[in-house]
C-alpha cells in the first residue's frame, strides 16, 4: 500500500530547518506493515521532511522509530545507538529518575564503555561522609590494607603512639621524645617491667613534642614502661 497523509501527525518541531529535527507520528495498523513503511521513498510526500527527523512508527506489525537518514528519496533508517553522535547525550539532557535499571539492557554496561577511572574522577577530596554509606554497607573485605592512616580516625578513637620504653637513668624523671605530642593529648603509661632496684611510677605528663615521666627515684637503666597517648 502507499503512505497516507492521514495517518501522519507531526508531534513536535517545525517545517523550517531553524527549528531542528521535527518528530513525527505515522499509524497504519490495517494495511502496511513495518518492512513497507521503513521502505526506500515511502514517505516521499512528506513536505519538508529532512534529514535527521524523527518518526515514531506503529504498522501492522508492530512499532518501531526510524531517524531520515536521506531525502529526494526519502530513506530512513531505525532510530537506535548508531543513530545517536557520541557524546551528544549530556546530563542536561536526561529526566530526573530516567535511567533505571530497566532502561539498560542486559551487559550494556562494560568496562569499555567507561573512562578508565581515576581517585580524582571517582572521588575527590573529602566526597565520600557517614551521610554516604549506609549502616554496615562495608566490611573488612571492602577495605584495603593499611589504607586507613591515623589521620582518617576519630579523636581519642586510637593511641596517637604507642611504645614499651626503656629508661635511661641518672634522675627521678626521664623525658620520652615522641613527635606530634601536644600539652593537650593524654598519656596512659604503666609499669611493664621492674628494674633491679624497682621504683614506683608515680606519674607522666605530657609535653609539646615529649612525655615526662615521673618516678618516685632514679630507676636506673632497667626499668620498661608501657606508654600510651591519646588526643582528646
Amino acid at each position: 500500500m502507499a503512505f497516507s497523509s492521514s495517518k501522519l501527525s507531526r508531534i513536535s518541531g517545525g517545517a523550517s530547518a531553524a527549528n531542528g529535527v521535527t518528530v513525527y507520528c505515522y499509524k497504519d495498523t490495517a494495511t502496511d506493515n513495518l518492512a513497507t513503511i521503513s521502505g526506500s521513498g515511502y514517505f516521499n510526500s512528506v513536505s519538508n521532511i529532512r534529514v535527521g527527523d524523527i518518526i515514531f512508527v506503529e504498522g501492522s506489525d508492530g512499532r518501531d522509530v526510524y531517524a531520515v537518514t536521506a531525502t529526494g528519496t526519502v530513506t530512513v533508517a531505525e532510530f537506535n545507538t548508531s543513530s545517536v553522535a557520541d557524546g551528544s547525550i549530556t546530563a542536561i539532557k536526561l529526566a530526573a529518575n530516567s535511567v533505571t535499571d530497566p532502561k539498560i539492557s542486559s551487559g550494556a554496561l562494560k568496562e569499555s564503555k567507561f573512562d578508565a577511572p581515576t581517585a580524582a574522577k571517582l572521588l575527590g577530596t573529602n566526597r565520600v561522609t557517614n551521610n554516604h554509606m549506609t549502616d554496615n554497607s562495608i566490611g573488612t573485605n571492602e577495605v584495603q590494607n593499611a589504607a586507613i592512616t591515623a589521620n582518617k580516625m576519630a579523636a581519642g578513637l586510637l593511641p596517637l603512639s604507642k611504645q614499651l620504653y626503656t629508661t635511661t637513668g641518672g634522675s627521678a624523671s626521664e623525658d620520652v621524645t615522641i613527635g606530634g605530642v601536644l600539652a593537650t593529648d593524654i598519656v596512659l603509661a604503666t609499669l611493664h617491667t621492674a628494674g633491679a632496684t624497682p621504683r614506683q611510677l608515680d606519674r607522666a605528663v605530657c609535653a609539646a613534642g615529649k612525655v615526662t615521666l615521673h618516678f618516685s627515684d632514679d630507676p636506673s637503666t632497667d626499668h620498661k614502661v608501657n606508654i600510651l597517648v591519646y588526643r582528646p
